[in-house]
């Protein structure tokens, strides 16, 4: 399946709609009984905030427990008013934050049976987006009932429907994505954009216009990710998440003399722990796509002194990358093919290739560079000429007995890209 997995986080807010006490008629003054139920209501919704925080903050288990709690207090405030629609609106939330769907649809049926609004309540369809979304995991039906909401809504949405709406922008974005429709997931980040821009929450603005940038990176759109990404970077020249993409764009459109000195930046920024760290790992990466463009200078150089130069930059940045993500094949498969066939040094590529290897089998790009390398080289210090014949042949076999496997492998790897590519050098 194609994943959306290189996309920046979402960071959730309050969606939690809290509704006005009375909203469809005025209060009358309060009774004993009335006071009661309000603290009631009161109460529970206090114990859904805290319900929805706890789910933010990754702890589920106890954000079920306390939305089961408020649950049980608006049951109790339901008992004494039993036609009451507020009640049934927040019980719905209760529903969906104790992840207990049949519950939040049971209370959406009540809901429209006691507003007098019916279909024409705007809350109505931001209570079914709300499962939609959280419980249904169907972000498209969320986002169409939340624009039914809008229709239906004099003032336009509150914020905790625009935070809902960007959720469903966004979940739905990626999961387009995921099934290879670049353009209207493209189409999808570039709304949610506008919400929170109408939000006024900059760092979602940026996430979302970055999303759709990097989703038109690594769908092979390079030259339409770089318009976006140079506005990112012009905005926040010091971020090296947009550093990184921008250069990654110029490297892929063999720009690799633009391209350097964003990822070098990007690099020194994660080297000297100036990145946040759900983005550590990312713009690691920066290491690896500093040595292809490093490399790929080089290649366009005709002064040799320059040329060397570029050539000892890309090897430096391999071997850093290769440092700090010793588990990445890549990396290694990229050091060793760079001191094999530019730098003439193929006794000094083994170590690197072998670990590729080792590492992604199915490329076998590396163990036919080994095998290469053995049949033209002496053997490397402390080996015997017998040793070292007997390991080509041993590589031989391996590549003999594998390669129908590892190359439907790589077919298989392909079908599932987007751009049709199958994660080899």
């Amino acid at each position: 399946m194609r994943r959306a997995g290189r996309l920046l986080p979402v960071v959730l807010a309050s969606a939690l709609f809290v509704p006005v006490l009375g909203a469809l008629g005025a209060l009358p003054r309060a009774s004993a009984d009335e006071a009661a139920y309000r603290h009631l209501v009161d109460r529970a919704t206090r114990v859904l905030k805290e319900a929805e925080g706890l789910h933010a903050a990754g702890r589920r288990d106890l954000g079920r427990e306390r939305a089961r709690r408020a649950a049980a207090l608006l049951a109790q405030a339901d008992r004494q008013k039993p036609t009451d629609a507020n009640v049934a609106f927040l019980s719905v939330q209760a529903g969906v934050f104790a992840e207990d769907a049949e519950a939040a649809r049971l209370w959406i049926t009540r809901y429209l049976r006691r507003t007098p609004y019916g279909e024409k309540d705007p809350n109505l369809h931001y209570a079914r987006a709300l499962v939609w979304l959280r419980l249904d995991g169907r972000p498209g039906q969320a986002v169409r009932s939340l624009d039914r909401m809008a229709e239906l809504s004099p003032r336009g949405l509150t914020r905790p429907a625009h935070v809902l709406l960007y959720e469903a922008l966004t979940t739905l974005a990626r999961s387009l994505v995921d099934a290879g429709h670049v353009g209207d997931a493209v189409q999808r980040f570039r709304r949610a954009s506008d919400v929170a821009r109408r939000m006024g929450d900059a760092s979602k603005e940026m996430a979302a216009r970055a999303n759709g940038a990097i989703t038109l990176l690594e769908s092979g759109r390079a030259a339409d990710a770089e318009k976006l990404l140079a506005r990112l970077h012009l905005q926040q020249p010091a971020n090296a998440v947009f550093a990184f993409y921008l250069g990654r764009s110029l490297r892929l459109q063999d720009r690799p003399a633009e391209a350097a000195p964003l990822l070098r930046k990007a690099a020194a920024a994660v080297d000297a722990g100036r990145v946040a760290p759900q983005h550590a790992d990312l713009v690691r990466e920066a290491w690896l796509e500093l040595g292809l463009a490093l490399r790929q200078l080089a290649t366009q150089l005709d002064d040799a002194e320059r040329k060397a130069e570029a050539y000892g930059g890309a090897r430096r940045a391999f071997e850093r990358y290769t440092t700090l993500t010793p588990r990445h094949g890549l990396g290694w498969h990229h050091l060793g093919r760079l001191l094999a066939l530019d730098l003439d040094l193929p006794l000094d590529a083994v170590p690197a290739l072998e670990r590729a290897y080792a590492l992604d089998p199915v490329c076998d790009g590396a163990l036919r560079l080994l095998i290469r390398i053995a049949g033209q080289s002496l053997p490397p210090p402390g080996e015997t000429p017998d040793g070292w014949r007997e390991r080509r042949e041993a590589w031989v076999a391996e590549l003999k007995k594998n390669v129908e496997a590892w190359e439907a492998e790589r077919e298989k790897r392909r079908a599932d890209s987007r751009i049709g590519t199958d994660g080899c050098p």
